[in-house]
């Protein structure tokens, strides 16, 4: 949560499935923890995940478990300041933008196989000329990240320009795919994911 004066974490909200209610829980942390962005959060390994400003310093991947302790030892790959986290085939994925020797500006998704040692591995790497199909895209006010499938290695996006176009892009096959057009104006993506685990007929 935020205080008044800024977009300090200054504890967190938790939704108890037993009691049926939220319960507050005060920080229980040294230091300043600033929410980068809001475009996504993980939850993992028992702790929600999000980019974050540790006591000033950027570049930076935020853990916080549901008693409001935090553990912040998770740097983002290099060169990556600005990322965009996901979870996919039960692993963290951090994907972003950046610029090579060449001057060419490329996709880079990392992927954290060893949650304990936090080595990221690159996995995959391709330039916006191909993603976008060459146009030229404004990546920080026309593109905007949707999700990482959870169970394959697909990216989902919109690039807003003259409308919205929802795209989605193969890291396998290396195939880019216009999904549909939305209208021009500002939208909020939901991935929807189900939850089987009450069905009886899986457990069978």
């Amino acid at each position: 949560m935020e205080d008044q004066h800024s977009y300090c974490l200054t504890g967190v909200h938790v939704y108890s499935s037993e009691t049926g209610s939220w319960v507050h829980k005060e920080k229980r942390w040294c230091g300043t923890i600033d929410v980068a962005n809001d475009r996504s959060t993980v939850y993992l390994n028992g702790f929600l995940h999000f980019c974050a400003i540790v006591d000033g310093s950027a570049s930076r991947l935020a853990a916080v478990d549901k008693e409001g302790k935090a553990r912040t030892n998770f740097r983002v790959p290099d060169g990556l300041d600005v990322g965009f986290i996901q979870l996919s085939q039960g692993c963290l994925h951090y994907a972003g933008f950046n610029t090579d020797d060449d001057d060419d500006v490329r996709l880079l998704v990392y992927v954290l196989k060893d949650y304990d040692h936090k080595e990221w591995i690159l996995k995959h790497s391709v330039e916006t000329s191909h993603l976008l199909g060459g146009r030229h895209v404004d990546l920080d006010e026309d593109f905007d990240w949707i999700a990482i499938h959870p169970e394959c290695d697909m990216i989902l996006f919109a690039v807003a320009q003259e409308d919205i176009t929802f795209m989605c892009y193969d890291m396998d096959s290396g195939q880019v795919k216009v999904m549909c057009n939305l209208e021009d104006s500002n939208q909020a993506y939901f991935p929807y994911v189900p939850l089987y685990e009450e069905l009886q007929s899986l457990h069978k």
